[in-house]
């Protein structure tokens, strides 16, 4: 039973993650948002460390 239909009028998809009912045309627009969000908070703690690694190794030279 893969899926989990509920009272109201959401439901829980395989992934845990609360979908309006009925909403399969707007679900690759959620997945690009929330996977687009993720890459930009992981590419910005990427770049902040890389600075700091960076500036710490100039810093030693």
């Amino acid at each position: 039973m893969s899926r989990i239909i509920m009272a109201s009028e959401y439901e829980i998809d395989e992934n845990q993650a609360f979908v309006p009912f009925n909403s399969q045309r707007s679900e690759p627009i959620l997945t690009i948002f929330v996977f687009g969000l993720g890459f930009s908070v992981w590419g910005l703690e990427f770049q902040r460390a890389y600075h700091i690694a960076c500036t710490d190794y100039a810093d030693n030279q």
